[in-house]
């Protein structure tokens, strides 16, 4: 009987240690797959188009010839915005199964990449991870995610990008520090073309429902961030909007 309670016991430690460290663990083990990602990202444009990312953020990439449909893809992304600036769609306030479908099918254009779009950087708060199509489970699970009928990440004006993210997951953060950017804070949209350089305008505390006020602004180029707010209650929604920087 001693001891079928001492392994008991000892089962019971075992797993309270395991638990205590489980989100420690997966936040490392999401740091190494994230970066991989990223760094597939960045080779798949690099091999398939010598497109390198700028170490400049704002900086274009150079042009050359490219085994993707790149020029396509590009017309039929202007074309989805202009469609979006043009409807003035915002379904996302009204379906969460539209917003967490994706809007677009990358494979058509020769990109098998787990629908990944680009990539997040803000320097302040130590994050770069990827954006998804689709803001589903599965995607936000995996990092940042685009929500459909919004604006795709082109930097173009007449545009608002809305990328949603959890307010930490499993011990990954993700945008669990959000609440600790400032107006003028930097943000950088890395796409197939180039990484841009956006500043945080407004920041602003929404009901739920309060998504209704997410709007694309004539003449401007935004992308706006979205998470549960107050952490862990997340009765509310937290909105970063920012908006490119020309400088």
């Amino acid at each position: 009987m001693n001891k079928i309670r001492k392994t008991i016991a000892i089962i019971i430690i075992i797993c309270g240690i395991t638990t205590a460290f489980y989100p420690l663990i997966n936040s490392q083990q999401y740091s190494k797959s994230s970066a991989d990602v990223i760094d597939d990202f960045d080779k798949l444009i690099k091999d398939n188009s010598s497109l390198g990312v700028s170490d400049i953020p704002g900086e274009e990439f150079s042009e050359s010839k490219s085994l993707i449909d790149y020029d396509n893809l590009y017309n039929a992304m202007v074309r989805y915005n202009e469609d979006i600036f043009r409807t003035r769609s915002n379904r996302l306030i009204h379906s969460e199964t539209e917003y967490a479908s994706k809007c677009f099918n990358l494979s058509d254009f020769g990109i098998n990449n787990d629908d990944m779009i680009g990539y997040i950087t803000i320097p302040k708060i130590d994050i770069e991870i990827p954006i998804y199509l689709g803001a589903n489970q599965l995607n936000m699970a995996k990092g940042a995610a685009h929500l459909s009928f919004t604006s795709l990440p082109l930097g173009t004006e007449n545009s608002n990008v809305v990328i949603s993210g959890h307010r930490g997951y499993w011990g990954i953060p993700f945008f669990l520090h959000l609440n600790d950017l400032v107006k003028g804070d930097d943000v950088y949209i890395t796409n197939f073309w180039q990484r841009i350089r956006y500043r945080v305008s407004d920041i602003k505390i929404l009901p739920p429902d309060g998504t209704s006020e997410i709007k694309i602004e004539k003449g401007k180029d935004l992308v706006t961030l979205l998470t549960c707010h107050p952490y862990p209650t997340n009765t509310q929604r937290l909105v970063v909007v920012c908006e490119r920087d020309n400088e």
